[in-house]
Parts: C-alpha cells; structure tokens; sequence
C-alpha cells in the first residue's frame, strides 16, 4: 500500500521534499515551469538519498537514459501509465534497489571504519603486523614489525616478504637483525579482505595474509637460562645422590684395622 501525495508544480514539490517522510519521488520531465532533465537535477539537489522514477513521452526514450545518467532509478513512458501493474512493479523494483544500494553503502562504511580501525590497531600494537599479498609480496606493515626487521617501511613494501607463513598455526622465525642479532618471532598467519587506503575508491578488496609477528627473543633466552639452571640442579641433585649412598657404605662397612 502506498500513500501517495501529488503536486502540480515543482517548487512546492521540492517543499515538500524538504518536510522530509517521502520515501520515492516520481516526476515528469514535462512541467510546465520546468523542461527536460531540469526537474530531475533540481530534485536530486533537494532528495539525494531519496530514489526518483521519471515520466517521459512516447518518443523521448532517450531522454529517459540520460535521466538515468543524472541518477534516475528508472523511467515509465506516459502512455503505460494505465498498466498499473507495470507502474506498481516498477515502483516496487526501484524500492528494493534502493533498499539493496543503501545497506551495500551501509556494509561499504562499516568495512571502511574498521579497515581505519585496523590500521589505528596495527600502527600503536606491540606486536608486528605485515600484510602480505598471494604472490608473497609485502603490502603494509607496521612500526613493530619495522622495528622487528630494522627497517623502514618505506625499504620493505613491494619487496617479498622471504618468509614461511605456515599453514595457520604458531610457527618460529629467525629474523637476522643489522648488528648480527638473531631476533625470535613467534609468527601466525591469516587470511582476511584488504584494501589499499590511498586506492580505497577505484580498488577492489582482495585477500591477502595478516602475518602476526610476536618477538619473543628475551623470552627465549630466559628460557635457555631456566633449562640450563634445571641441567646443573639435576647435575647436583644426582652428584648428591651418589655422595649419599657412597657415606652411607662407608658408614657401614667396618673400620679397617691397621697393623704396623
């Protein structure tokens, strides 16, 4: 059911377009103050979140394609006006579309807020973040993982990465630091959508590998220090032993008489 509301002139149209609670707009390109797409573009200024169907003449269906052009959803010739059922199909249509446009808008904003998010996250995380493309090529990477590699970002995207990614789970890493230093990260990779932020309006998503750094080099040396210092505990533990056993013989075995 539509609750229709018809004006005869324009302005008091887009009057009643700025009232708001007009949910579609169809005009003809035919008024008599206002000629050709003029109707269109005036209303469009007024309504651009609301979806217009505009009435052309029998002869004027290339006018019609230009109003699609300036951003009609869709054009009826007058003469099919008396189809109610095409006029109610056609009205239905542009609804729905628009309905689909506005939450793919919608799902485009919420995928646009939290790829800035992300990169928000990945610029002040401790931990290292290096985006990384099918064809092993660096794409993005944060300054953790620039710190982790000793290298500006700037020497590193577009390089590959030269690195296993493993197969989703937690592997080790060796990654040789300027000075010698053999730095340790524990290195995970995911799949997810990613889009270049300087691109964001002519690129397409694509899916690329999340590789998470972590460095846990002091980790790992704490736990080489531990693993030594249970070695010699065990060392010390077993040499108490044998000191034991070898006292306790001793202390059993009978003194030795010596003769002169």
């Amino acid at each position: 059911v539509f609750n229709v509301q018809w004006e005869q002139q324009l302005a008091p149209a887009i009057d009643r377009l700025v009232e708001g609670g007009v949910d579609l707009v169809l005009v003809d390109l035919a008024l008599p103050e206002s000629q050709g797409l003029e109707p269109l573009v005036r209303l469009r200024a007024k309504s651009a979140g609301i979806p217009v169907i505009v009435l052309v003449g029998v002869q004027e269906e290339v006018l019609g394609a230009w109003s699609l052009r300036e951003g009609a959803y869709a054009y009826l010739q007058k003469d099919r006006l008396s189809s109610q059922s095409l006029v109610v199909t056609t009205v239905q249509y542009v609804m729905e579309r628009f309905r689909l446009l506005e939450e793919l808008e919608r799902t485009r904003r919420q995928l646009d807020l939290t790829q800035r998010k992300f990169r928000t996250l990945a610029v002040q995380n401790a931990d290292g973040i290096v985006v990384v493309d099918k064809t092993g090529v660096v794409r993005y990477l944060n300054p953790a993982a620039e710190a982790l590699f000793n290298h500006q970002s700037k020497r590193l995207i577009g390089e590959p990465f030269g690195f296993p990614l493993g197969d989703g789970g937690i592997i080790e890493m060796d990654i040789p630091g300027r000075d010698g230093e053999v730095h340790i990260a524990e290195v995970r990779a995911i799949d997810i959508l990613w889009q270049e932020e300087e691109e964001e309006e002519e690129e397409e998503e694509e899916e690329v590998h999340l590789v998470l750094l972590r460095d846990v080099t002091d980790r790992k040396r704490m736990e080489m220090v531990l693993q030594s210092a249970n070695r010699r505990l065990q060392e010390l533990l077993t040499l108490r032993g044998e000191f034991i056993q070898t006292a306790s013989h001793e202390i059993r075995t009978p003194l030795a008489v010596i003769k002169e």
